[in-house]
């Protein structure tokens, strides 16, 4: 009896040890079983062979398209097989550039690749509301990191902003349209203006009477309060014009 409680025991050993060697070490296991591990090979590309990205980057640097940080291809636009090293030589690229969009077409193939490239900007945003009428100033706006596709119609610059009056309400965070704001209005119509008229050694002022109302840099009409004259006038300041040539002779 004691041979076969001792051959018993051993077996239960020899068990263990195989169980504990198919958890350590699972690869090894299915090696003694015969079993082969090794799946597909991933192929390698040549590090030589430029990727689509990176040949489609330089073709829109080309076109005047700079600071790209992704491409995104519509689906299936890429050709198997295709030598991209060449592409360069034989390609013809069209882009919108306001919306991103691109086409290039190869001699290679009938097919045309399309996509779109995107760009990553820090654009200027209203860090607080502004209310209608009021002055945006530097202390009001803030900077937003953002990708972006092509080169839509936003508030790129600061001094974009910096001394212009909201059109109509802009969130605050958000990238502003550059017809979201305006120049403020410093001359309403029918405002009493001081115009100066200057001279090579002479400057004199006179009162006048803005005919229309007008923003910094705005030529408007103006009526000289004393001779009655119509003036074209530059307005330069809240109540300030600079005469810019006699419109009759009144």
């Amino acid at each position: 009896m004691k041979p076969t409680r001792i051959s018993g025991f051993l077996g239960c050993v020899f068990t263990l040890l195989w169980f504990l060697l198919l958890i350590l070490n699972p690869a090894k296991a299915q090696e003694q079983e015969g079993l082969n591990t090794d799946g597909p090979r991933a192929e390698v590309a040549n590090p030589g062979t430029p990727s689509p990205e990176t040949v489609i980057t330089d073709l829109l640097s080309a076109e005047g398209i700079q600071n790209v940080s992704r491409i995104e291809l519509s689906p299936n636009a890429v050709p198997h097989n295709l030598d991209w090293s060449a592409v360069l030589e034989t390609a013809r690229l069209v882009v919108n550039k306001r919306t991103g969009r691109f086409t290039l077409r190869l001699a290679s193939t009938p097919r045309a690749i399309t996509g779109t490239a995107f760009s990553r900007q820090e654009v200027p945003v209203l860090a607080e509301p502004v209310s209608l009428g009021m002055t945006i100033n530097a202390s009001d706006i803030t900077w937003l990191d953002l990708e972006i596709a092509g080169q839509p119609d936003f508030v790129f610059e600061a001094d974009q902003l910096v001394g212009m009056s909201p059109r109509r309400p802009i969130s605050v965070g958000n990238p502003i349209p550059s017809t979201a704001v305006v120049a403020p209005t410093l001359v309403e119509r029918g405002d009493i203006v001081t115009m100066s008229i200057e001279a090579p050694g002479i400057r004199l002022t006179h009162k006048a009477i803005a005919k229309r109302a007008g923003a910094r840099g705005d030529i408007i009409e103006v009526e000289n309060a004393r001779s009655g004259r119509t003036i074209r006038a530059v307005v330069t300041s809240v109540g300030q014009v600079r005469a810019a040539g006699v419109i009759d002779g009144a």
